[in-house]
């Protein structure tokens, strides 16, 4: 079974702490450490969401959109500003 680490780890084709490391301007390790911190807290939000039928439905609703899929897939589009409201929607 996957860790919400283990998917975040796999993002942008493996790549995505070590883009998000050179984005921000860190060390790829620091940026591995801060993610391993910081994944547990972000699954047991999403957690405590989906708890709640409302909830879940707009988090299913939010996670099927494009933007996710293709800031996954590519910094490019991680760094895009629709993936950067995106993500401030979902926080």
């Amino acid at each position: 079974m996957f860790t919400f680490y283990d998917l975040m780890r796999q993002a942008q084709g493996g790549a995505a702490f070590d883009n998000m490391a050179r984005a921000y301007g860190v060390d790829p390790a620091q940026m591995r450490a801060a993610m391993a911190a910081l994944t547990p807290a972000f699954a047991q939000g999403f957690q405590r969401q989906s708890r709640n039928d409302e909830a879940a439905r707009r988090l299913h609703q939010m996670f099927g959109a494009d933007v996710y899929a293709r800031a996954f897939e590519a910094q490019a589009a991680a760094l895009d500003p629709s993936a950067r409201a995106a993500g401030d929607d979902a926080l």
